[in-house]
């Protein structure tokens, strides 16, 4: 009786197949991942890590052993950009970065949390991930402001300019949320 074969199974990382563009991403980023000592200041500072599953440390050294599963770990978006680990990262390692990185990497390759997504097509048509409603408006209004902020909200070339250069990605598979 045979069982199943080590790493045919989605989100099992192969030890024997590394994902040099990840660990590329780290180096660009700022993380040198033989630099850093797996002490796990990065998990115990992590704001999201007292709330959530997200485990710093561990996201940290799948990313830099090349881990392609990484990108489709949940826990790179738990990550609020805080910057507490890097602050406290005794070998001051831009974690917060090669984690932005990471994003940005497994958005290419079409991971993205649906929120994620909808905040992006918010940002595609506004300028703004919170968009400014008729509420908000009217409360501006009340306080003497202009209803809408000078901002790149106002503009919306610049909006299109913005969309265009910054926020692309993949087309969204079929069921997606």
């Amino acid at each position: 009786m045979s069982g199943p074969k080590f790493g045919t199974a989605p989100n099992v990382y192969n030890p024997g197949e590394k994902d040099t563009e990840i660990i590329d991403v780290l180096k660009c980023a700022g993380f040198d991942a033989n630099a850093c000592m797996q002490c796990g200041v990065c998990t115990g500072s992590c704001l999201s890590g007292r709330w959530t599953a997200m485990r710093t440390r561990n996201i940290m050294y799948r990313a830099a052993a090349g881990d392609a599963s990484i990108l489709e770990d949940p826990d790179i978006w738990l990550c609020t950009t805080c910057y507490n680990c890097y602050d406290r990262c005794p070998r001051d390692l831009k974690v917060t970065d090669a984690i932005i990185e990471l994003r940005n990497l497994a958005t290419r390759r079409g991971y993205i949390h649906p929120r994620h997504r909808k905040t992006v097509d918010i940002l595609h048509k506004s300028g703004h991930a919170v968009p400014i409603n008729d509420k908000t408006k009217e409360i501006r209004k009340e306080l003497g402001l202009e209803e809408i902020p000078l901002t790149i909200y106002t503009d919306k070339m610049e909006v299109q300019k913005l969309a265009k250069a910054v926020f692309q990605l993949p087309p969204e598979e079929e069921g997606g949320d």
